[in-house]
């Protein structure tokens, strides 16, 4: 399932397709005539016009309003105090880097490294004894960036095996039976993703032996919404097209991951 999802990820996101399209309409101009009744150029018009919608519609902030916010929207932002206590709070990785090469002392913080900072806070509010970072190559920036925001290592549990959110899910339980080996009946824990990744890390972790709570973070599509409509929120920028481009993803992976575990 690993090296589908990588294929998965690499081709289906809108700055690939779009460019997919313009490709295909450069081959037809270029291809000898083929004896269809519509005509090549034409039919590579039609694709190069739908290649540009595809980019401006997947570059625009009205599209992280349509799209985005809704999968927020189940997920709310809650205190950290008033979350229920649990056997251990998990941070999926994927908003903090290392450099591999060792230039960089620090790790880099990127746009949902709110996770760590939300599991931090609900460490120090006293609902779970534990936090797990988990993720291969971002367990280990995570916990740097925990032991910054003051929490101990002895509290830190990492796993560094998992390559994608269906992985957290399978080794994170294992990894919370060795830390309690005597513990009878299920594991509660804390999940803390982004608000608008939420849905589909619950879906894996739906298939696991624990028992999960959602505790999000980093409600990125909401706080682009936050503001009344403006006549440029119509016109394409870089930052709502990476945005989107993470919201494409999750659409995509929830029903692919639905079909899976349907069979």
């Amino acid at each position: 399932m690993l090296w589908l999802n990588k294929l998965v990820g690499f081709f289906l996101n809108p700055i690939m397709l779009g460019m997919i399209l313009f490709l295909a309409s450069l081959i037809l101009r270029y291809i000898r005539k083929w004896k269809f009744r519509v005509s090549q150029r034409r039919v590579a018009l039609y694709l190069n016009i739908l290649a540009v919608v595809w980019i401006w519609f997947w570059g625009c902030n009205v599209t992280t309003r349509l799209l985005g916010v809704p999968l927020e929207k189940p997920y709310s932002p809650s205190l950290a105090a008033d979350l229920p206590v649990a056997d251990a709070v998990i941070v999926l990785g994927g908003g903090i880097s290392a450099d591999g090469s060792g230039k960089m002392i620090y790790p880099e913080l990127h746009m949902a490294a709110d996770r760590a900072w939300h599991a931090a806070r609900i460490y120090k509010a006293g609902r779970a004894p534990y936090v797990v970072t988990t993720g291969l190559g971002s367990s280990d920036s995570d916990r740097i960036f925990l032991l910054d925001l003051g929490v101990p290592d002895s509290a830190i549990l990492q796993e560094n095996k998992a390559r994608n959110t269906e992985e957290h899910s399978a080794l994170v339980g294992a990894l919370l039976k060795q830390k309690y080996p005597n513990k009878k009946g299920r594991f509660k824990v804390l999940i803390v993703t982004s608000a608008w990744h939420m849905r589909r890390a619950l879906l894996n972790f739906a298939q696991s032996d624990l028992d999960v709570i959602p505790a999000p973070a980093d409600h990125e599509c909401t706080m682009s919404a936050s503001d009344p409509v403006k006549f440029v929120n119509f016109f394409p920028n870089a930052e709502s097209f990476a945005l989107n481009s993470c919201i494409f993803k999750e659409y995509f992976g929830y029903q692919l991951y639905r079909l899976k575990y349907l069979f």
